[in-house]
């Protein structure tokens, strides 16, 4: 097409885009090009037209440097955009609060506590595998790596929040001297579906939980390191609203006689034998976990009223997701038990969905385990279950009400017309 027609055949090209009878090479927009391709030469062949260009593209001198280079003004405006969510997010959670001293066992660490407050505190993240920096917030919490990346956590985010000990460390320390307690680990169960379109996200793709392990603590060995990281507990409570929402559980660890007495609970009711075996026994109680595999994993099973929790991997599975429960399947003469839980099905309300395995229990957990079964979680789902039904027939009866009012207003409009 020459250069001196290329006004008229852009203003007709303009006039109907989607049938273009001609371009001009020297003035159109890369737009106009692609669409002529597109409808006259490759006849609407998508795949076609995009090979042709990129062949196009290929024969360029130093082509592969102009693709890095444009490629790279690409991720670099992909990157600005993420860091204004980014900014935007923290903006949304509030100012940070500092964090509450507690009686830590480094003499250089509470001289900066006594200097300035602290705003921010390493942790160990096991999902994901990474060491972050996390800070406290109004509205929420956020997690910083070394590389800049942020994590951010409104407070709407989060249904439930899991604080347990790990296996590990549930061992009896000696009761005497100094003892170094490894920190408990947080579990967050995120609720992304209360804001879909700003999931928690990291490096692009949205969590479903986040789990870190608190800072370990050395003190004396009459001194309960549950009662030295609550301070941590209550201020992440407070930043997530989860007493309002009673989303906060803990599970405590297992002390040594001489650092119950300062604990807010002594026994806690733990019952289970999983650190129990035929050369080993003690006399401290019982440990708050059973051993089994999930699949390939081999880890621990916490049996909790608000529902169950795998580690590790971390999996807490809430009772409300629990369509039915069964332990003690398998021979007679074995030696182990399993445990299979009926979840509910997403998709319709009240059928059956899949199911989920903990196998390789040992059936002398079976008793402690039936007991948990039948007295703890199924009443707790019982009365879940009275409850919704509760809430349904006080919400029928008030729109009834409702209803019935409408209705009496209606029928005194027709009073007064017939007057």
């Amino acid at each position: 097409t020459s250069a001196g027609s290329c006004d008229a055949e852009s203003e007709n090209l303009a006039g109907d885009s989607s049938e273009p009878s001609e371009v001009c090479t020297l003035n159109c927009s890369s737009e106009e090009l692609a669409t002529f391709l597109l409808k006259r030469r490759f006849k609407d062949d998508a795949i076609a037209t995009a090979r042709f260009l990129l062949e196009c593209m290929s024969s360029l001198p130093n082509a592969e440097a102009l693709s890095e280079m444009i490629m790279g003004e690409a991720a670099v405006e992909d990157d600005e955009e993420e860091a204004d969510q980014e900014e935007s997010a923290l903006q949304n959670l509030g100012p940070s609060v500092p964090l509450p001293v507690t009686q830590a066992s480094d003499k250089a660490g509470a001289e900066t506590a006594a200097d300035a407050p602290q705003c921010s505190i390493e942790v160990s993240a096991t999902q994901p595998r990474i060491k972050l920096e996390l800070s406290y917030h109004s509205r929420g919490i956020s997690f910083l790596t070394k590389r800049g990346e942020h994590i951010v956590v409104p407070s709407g985010a989060v249904q439930e929040v899991i604080v347990f000990p790990k296996p590990e460390d549930c061992r009896p320390k000696k009761s005497t001297g100094t003892v170094t307690w490894p920190g408990r680990m947080v579990l967050l169960c995120l609720e992304n579906s209360i804001d879909e379109s700003h999931p928690v996200q990291f490096r692009n793709k949205s969590l479903s939980q986040i789990c870190y392990q608190l800072p370990s603590s050395t003190l004396p060995a009459n001194q309960s390191p549950d009662v030295h990281e609550q301070p941590w507990l209550d201020a992440l409570a407070s930043s997530l609203d989860l007493t309002n929402k009673g989303a906060l559980v803990q599970i405590r660890r297992v002390l040594p006689a001489s650092a119950q007495c300062s604990a807010s609970s002594s026994t806690h009711g733990y019952a289970f034998r999983s650190d129990h075996n035929a050369a080993f026994s003690h006399t401290t109680g019982g440990m708050p976990f059973v051993k089994c595999y999930q699949g390939v994993n081999d880890g621990a099973l916490y049996p909790l009223k608000e529902g169950l929790l795998f580690f590790k991997p971390p999996k807490f599975v809430p009772r409300s997701a629990l369509h039915s429960i069964a332990c003690g399947r398998g021979a007679g003469g074995s030696r182990y038990v399993d445990m299979v839980l009926s979840l509910k099905d997403a998709t319709e309300e009240g059928k059956e969905g899949d199911s989920l395995e903990f196998s390789n229990i040992d059936r002398n957990e079976l008793r402690v385990l039936n007991h948990y079964i039948h007295d703890v979680l199924v009443k707790a789902m019982e009365k879940d279950l009275h409850q919704g039904e509760n809430e349904k027939t006080t919400s029928s009866t008030e729109s009834d009400g409702s209803n019935n009012e409408n209705e009496v207003g209606k029928r005194r409009k027709r009073s007064r017309r017939a007057a």
